[in-house]
């Protein structure tokens, strides 16, 4: 019976420490999703800073259009007195649409990289309490698993109590 109880310790106490390493990997794997948390939270920043910055920039030249109004072929051609001003306005006007185009391009960049951004960080507190409801059933069976041992190993005790008190 002794022998059994302690094969049975000993196989509870390798199981013990399979769980004890699944823990431990389980508490590196929380500390790179933290790592990466930091991280994506930072470059959410940054995006968002650089989305507002561009939204201003859209909006300051939305603004500057709706004052100012947008130089139609007829004011190049009606404020131009050479062919070559005729040329260097169009090509102005053709320089400014094209900043134009480009800077909404650029603010749609930005809103989805913050989208983006938005959609890592929920995935990472996600997998963050994932791991820590891991980590959580780690203890709890390591906290079981040594409560059985330790019965057991009370079990060893009182029964070689028995037995010297028999002999």
């Amino acid at each position: 019976h002794e022998r059994s109880v302690i094969a049975q310790v000993n196989s509870i106490g390798k199981h013990l420490q399979v769980v004890q390493d699944q823990e431990w990997n389980a508490k590196q794997q929380l500390a790179l999703v933290e790592q990466d948390l930091k991280r994506n939270e930072y470059r959410l920043q940054v995006a968002r800073g650089n989305f507002k910055a561009a939204q201003k920039r859209l909006m300051d030249r939305v603004y500057s259009i709706y004052v100012n109004g947008s130089p139609s072929t007829i004011d190049v051609l009606a404020g131009a007195h050479s062919l070559s001003q005729v040329i260097d306005r169009a090509e102005s006007a053709q320089v400014i649409s094209s900043q134009d185009a480009a800077l909404g391009r650029q603010a749609l960049q930005f809103e989805q990289a913050v989208q983006r951004r938005e959609l890592e960080l929920k995935q990472l507190k996600q997998k963050r309490v994932h791991a820590v409801a891991v980590i959580a059933a780690e203890e709890r069976t390591v906290e079981s698993e040594l409560a059985q041992q330790k019965q057991l190993l009370a079990s060893i005790n009182t029964t070689i109590s028995n037995l010297q008190a028999q002999e």
